[in-house]
């Protein structure tokens, strides 16, 4: 990891954590239209147990599915109140850190993105490395999992 942090980099991360978000919506938007139809369809051919069971099964893939769209929806409402083009002294929301051994977006919890062939994870302040990170600076180190991390880089 010997580049340099650019802004345009920093904006590409957070275009990437938008996407995937977007992407994840829609598919489970998919999975929920699916899901009406399957229960609208249990609902047409009411007779018998079996058809009370797939009306039953179909309620809770709703549900399910209803509680998944609504964490995705706060997902996008925590990335829509970054700014991206911010540079950070310190971590922080929206903070792009480079480590002596990773490469951390510090917004909303999507695990592992890849932005021109960098991986970089992208982590909630929540998070027990958001946590252990809050409020370092460039040159700090930490200690994360029995591992020392220095912060080399922030924007």
């Amino acid at each position: 990891m010997s580049f340099s942090l650019s802004a345009d980099f920093k904006k590409q991360v957070y275009n990437t954590c938008c996407q995937v978000i977007l992407d994840k919506k829609g598919v489970l938007e998919a999975e929920m239209k699916s899901a009406l139809d399957s229960g609208n369809e249990a609902s047409k051919s009411s007779v018998g147990d079996k058809h009370e069971t797939g009306r039953a099964m179909a309620q809770l893939a709703q549900e399910n599915l209803s509680k998944q769209i609504h964490q995705l929806n706060k997902l996008q409402q925590a990335i829509d109140s970054i700014n991206p083009q911010l540079t950070s002294k310190q971590v922080e929301l929206g903070c792009l850190v480079r480590t002596n051994s990773m490469l951390v977006f510090i917004g909303v919890s999507l695990g592992e993105i890849k932005v021109k062939g960098h991986s970089i994870f992208a982590i909630s302040m929540a998070s027990p490395l958001g946590q252990a990170m809050k409020g370092k600076n460039q040159g700090e180190h930490f200690l994360f999992n029995g591992q020392h991390v220095e912060i080399l880089e922030l924007r």
